[in-house]
């Protein structure tokens, strides 16, 4: 199996063994930096939401 190590110039890497790991980790990711906005978003009334913008 093909195993890879990132290393960003600090003792923390990240250990990516799989590509589907990634893009499963990309994706919720994704999902959570898309969503919490959103949330946030939906719990005020639209013309304050839109200032706010």
């Amino acid at each position: 199996m093909l195993a890879r190590s990132i290393n960003f110039g600090s003792q923390a890497g990240i250990k990516v063994s799989r590509p589907s790991d990634a893009l499963a980790a990309t994706l919720l990711i994704g999902v959570l930096a898309g969503l919490y906005p959103a949330i946030r978003a939906s719990r005020l009334h639209p013309t304050v939401a839109l200032h706010a913008a």
